[in-house]
């Protein structure tokens, strides 16, 4: 929406601009990026999911929008990835190591893996297998989340689940490939399933993560803070 206006708090000050039509166009990436190599940060990456009975006719996949140079005419909408079956949350980083940050991780429902994406190499997709969760193999990863804490590339925060069994998982850049630590479990479904947010409260160098959590629904929504202190 573009204010068209003086009145701030006059709706018939603002107006509408529709960059592109997609049905079932669901998360933003944080922030923006130049993707088209013109210099300027204005390109958007969504995805779009697959509930069949909200959205009639989904196009559930991973796409990214290209600003025109005059932003008030149609985008370019690119596809980077349209055979996810139903994907969610996504977020940048510099997963590659290639320092732009500008490679992409997303989550989403009906998978075993979480997926990244290489900026630098034609959208190549690296899956990630998900931690088994005692004796189950977890089927969503409700959120996801760029972090670096130790290695000299990003690592990624997912929260994981299948049924009344969850964690929150941090993939870990050593050894040459991202591995999975489980950082925290917990006993009921569709967990942290809001964005994750990274501050240092404390000042230790280290940030924490703050996380809106809807405990399934059943009397646990909350919103949590994570430190993280599992090495020194």
């Amino acid at each position: 929406m573009r204010l068209s206006g003086d009145d701030l708090l006059d709706p018939t000050h603002w107006q509408d601009h529709v960059l592109v039509q997609h049905e079932s166009a669901w998360w933003l990436a944080p922030g923006r990026v130049d993707l088209n190599g013109n210099g300027r940060a204005t390109d958007i990456v969504f995805t779009a999911r697959n509930i069949q009975q909200r959205n009639p006719g989904a196009r559930p996949g991973f796409f990214w929008l290209e600003a025109p140079p005059n932003v008030f005419s149609p985008w370019k909408q690119h596809t980077i990835d349209d055979s996810l079956k139903h994907p969610l949350h996504v977020d940048f980083g510099d997963l590659s190591g290639n320092g732009h940050g500008q490679d992409l991780v997303v989550g989403g429902c009906e998978t075993q893996h979480l997926y990244w994406y290489s900026f630098s190499d034609n959208w190549n997709r690296t899956d990630l297998p998900l931690p088994m969760l005692d004796d189950l193999q977890p089927d969503k990863v409700w959120n996801v989340k760029t972090a670096r804490f130790h290695a000299q590339r990003d690592g990624i925060l997912a929260a994981v689940n299948r049924g009344n069994r969850s964690a929150l998982v941090y993939f870990e850049f050593t050894g040459g490939r991202h591995e999975a630590n489980i950082l925290k479990r917990l006993d009921y479904g569709h967990p942290m399933d809001d964005r994750i947010i990274l501050h240092d409260i404390d000042g230790n160098g280290m940030p924490e993560a703050f996380i809106p959590d809807s405990g399934n629904g059943a009397g646990n929504s909350k919103f949590v803070w994570i430190r993280f202190g599992w090495r020194p």
